[in-house]
């Protein structure tokens, strides 16, 4: 990782820092000898993260028959990995509330980053990847931008035009690259090593626009960049995303996806998109 993305995390290390009670839950579910009554009585101590697990829960998201009353059923329906991802979501995009973001909507960036989670959800779901492992990542692979925005506001809005503008525009990596000396990528993946996130989530952060350059996780990279690329279309209809998608034969082999599975994932997600943003950000 460049030195610049490393400072920059230093810097905004207590602006950006997930609840200790987060963090004892994600070290607790990758501990072997952890149990559901364990994990159960930590997120209970957080009466509004209890809450806000219970209504995920509930959700037409998960679609369960009969109403899940309490943290420990909840954990027991879905699995401590699901809780994990879960209280993770849900703590990471609450943990920008405090940082003042002026030359983007903020509402529109978690927009974006909410439909390439479900989008990236709902392809997993045709793979042998774990569906809600991929929505986490996908929600969050955009989080560098949001630190870049805040510190380099004027540079940031010069990137933006650099990248739409010219004989020549660039991307968005590499605008910032140029102009910056690092990228979102780069600050987003330092972002996650300090918040000691899964493994799968750091990949896809620092690499989801470059897979081919992953050398672990790609299978899961390879999906969000897809997803990110039709997201990056949100307010297109599906007949004019899959004319304007681009996506190489070797990131469709990396996801293990065809095109043709697309269409159908665009309208699934799009249901469930509204849902989402109600769930995560009222």
């Amino acid at each position: 990782m460049d030195n610049l993305a490393e400072q920059l995390i230093r810097d905004y290390k207590e602006l950006v820092s997930l609840p200790e009670i987060t963090l004892r839950i994600n070290e607790m579910v990758n501990d072997p000898d952890c149990d559901i009554d364990s994990i159960g009585k930590l997120i209970s101590q957080d009466p509004a993260l209890a809450v806000r697990l219970l209504g995920i829960a509930n959700s037409p998201f998960y679609g369960f028959s009969t109403q899940v009353s309490t943290v420990t059923r909840a954990i027991a329906v879905l699995g401590i990995n699901k809780i994990r991802d879960i209280v993770l979501s849900a703590s990471a995009t609450k943990a920008f509330d405090g940082i003042p973001v002026e030359i983007i909507a903020v509402d529109d960036f978690w927009q974006h980053s909410l439909y390439c989670g479900v989008l990236g959800q709902t392809l997993a779901k045709q793979t042998a990847l774990d569906a809600d492992a991929v929505f986490i990542a996908g929600l969050l692979h955009d989080i560098g931008q949001l630190i870049l925005f805040n510190r380099y506001p004027q540079e940031m809005h010069e990137i933006i035009l650099r990248t739409i503008e010219g004989e020549a525009p660039l991307t968005m990596v590499a605008a910032e690259q140029e102009r910056l000396g690092t990228n979102h990528t780069q600050v987003g993946a330092e972002l996650a090593r300090s918040w000691h996130l899964p493994a799968h989530i750091e990949a896809v952060i620092a690499w989801h626009h470059t897979p081919k350059n992953a050398t672990a996780h790609q299978q899961e990279i390879a999906l969000i960049y897809i997803a990110n690329a039709v997201a990056q279309m949100l307010d297109f209809d599906c007949d004019s995303v899959m004319k304007k998608l681009e996506v190489s034969d070797e990131i469709w082999a990396m996801a293990q996806l065809q095109r043709e599975q697309i269409p159908p994932a665009i309208d699934a997600a799009s249901e469930q998109l509204e849902i989402l943003r109600q769930l995560y950000f009222g």
